[in-house]
Parts: structure tokens; C-alpha cells; sequence
């Protein structure tokens, strides 16, 4: 989102955003799964979002479909910066949204880069073509800390060909990349995810119109379609 202004007092600082008119992503697959062409003019977009934050040395650490939200045009906007840091910062504090975390982050000690954000947009993307809120089933957790724990087992996640979703072989290979739990096997960069989606398509994926997908999504939030983030 737009940053206006930045109000510094003695007291306190206060951040001027951009209005936005639109839903949160999860509001789009909360009780079905988002076609794959819609998806993938969504993450591209989001992917260039974060692409440029992080050229600016900066981790989101936060990105889930609540932080990401979507104007009734199709574009994307990522906002809610409150636990980003710095690349070069190793005293990262724990945190973020524990569905979206990656497992280096709920390690003692474990190295946060870029990569949190990486899996954080692959674990979106799986939960978005899945449909939906409960996946954590499928791994035999219902609590946070169970699920905590499957996440630093060595079990992988199931593939979308498995779980019986019609995706693309293209498409699903990318999500799986971007949920291993292994940094060494994980996309290190927002730049090869985009690359690998631009051979994927053929091209940049526009962004997508206010189709079926929002309209189901608006109904599903209860026409609450106007918000803004402070």
C-alpha cells in the first residue's frame, strides 16, 4: 500500500496509508479453491511487491492472505509491515502468523532471510488452489502447537496431485519449491519464482478482473467490501 505521510511527535509516530477499497485475499478461497489462472495474476503480483521490498534489504515476515488484500480491479496490495526487519539484521525476534511461518523461523537460533517470505507465498498459494480453512487437517493437527511440530518433522507436504487437485504439473512444482522445508531446496529468491511462473505462462500473468472469484468472495465476507489498514 501507498505511504502518505509519517506524523512524529514526542510521543508517538503515526503512519498515513492509502485507503483501500477491497477484500482480503483469504476471502477469495474461504470455501472453495481459487482457479489457477486467477491465483497466478494474484501471486505475480504480490511477487513483484515483495521483489521490491526486498531489493530494499527488507523481510516482510509476515505475508499471509489477511496482509494481502484485493481491490475490486484485481490489484494487489500488500500492507502490514509491523514485524519486517532488516536482511542484515541477524537479532530477529520470533513472530509472525503461524500458518505461514516457516520452520526456520520456529527454530532457536534458525537464520531468518528471505526465504520466510518465499515459503510464506508458497503456503498461501497451496491453501488458495486447496480451498477452504481446513487443511491442517490433512496433516492430523488441529491445534497451533501440533501443527508447530509437524512443520519441523522431516514429513513433506502433500503434493496437489495428490490431494486430487486439477493443477498444473508447471504450477504445482513451483508451490512445492516454495514450501520445502529445507532452505537448500527452497527458492532462495522472489526473482527465480517469478522467472519460473514467466516460463510457466509464457508471460507476465495480468491482473485479474473482478470476476466469479471476487464476487464469491465479496458474498462470503458479507459485503463488507470497503476497508483500510492503520
Amino acid at each position: 500500500v501507498t505511504v502518505h505521510d509519517c506524523i512524529e511527535t514526542d510521543t508517538s509516530v503515526t503512519i498515513v496509508l492509502e485507503f483501500v477499497k477491497g477484500m482480503h485475499f483469504k476471502d477469495l478461497f474461504q470455501k472453495e479453491a481459487l482457479p489457477q489462472h486467477e491465483l497466478l495474476g494474484y501471486i505475480h503480483q504480490l511477487l513483484s511487491a515483495l521483489e521490491a521490498v526486498h531489493e530494499a534489504g527488507i523481510i516482510h515476515r509476515d505475508v499471509n492472505p489477511k496482509n494481502v488484500l484485493v481491490t475490486a480491479d484485481g490489484i494487489v496490495k500488500l500492507t502490514d509491515f509491523g514485524l519486517a526487519g532488516s536482511a542484515g539484521d541477524a537479532d530477529h525476534r520470533a513472530g509472525g502468523t503461524l500458518g505461514y511461518m516457516a520452520p526456520e523461523s520456529l527454530r532457536k537460533g534458525g537464520k531468518i532471510g528471505f526465504g520466510v517470505d518465499v515459503y510464506a507465498v508458497g503456503f498461501l498459494s497451496y491453501q488458495a488452489l486447496l480451498g477452504g480453512p481446513d487443511f491442517q487437517k490433512l496433516y492430523g493437527t488441529t491445534r497451533p502447537i501440533e501443527w508447530a511440530r509437524w512443520l519441523l518433522s522431516r514429513e513433506k507436504f502433500k503434493t496437489l496431485s495428490e490431494l486430487g487437485k486439477p493443477v498444473a504439473p508447471g504450477l504445482s512444482a513451483i508451490v512445492e519449491r516454495m514450501l520445502e522445508k529445507d532452505l537448500k531446496d527452497r527458492y532462495g529468491k522472489i526473482a527465480d519464482v517469478r522467472r519460473d511462473l514467466d516460463r510457466l505462462t509464457g508471460h507476465a500473468p495480468s491482473a485479474p478482473t473482478a470476476g466469479p472469484s471476487f464476487a464469491a468472495g465479496v458474498r462470503q465476507a458479507g459485503l463488507q467490501v470497503e476497508f483500510g489498514e492503520t
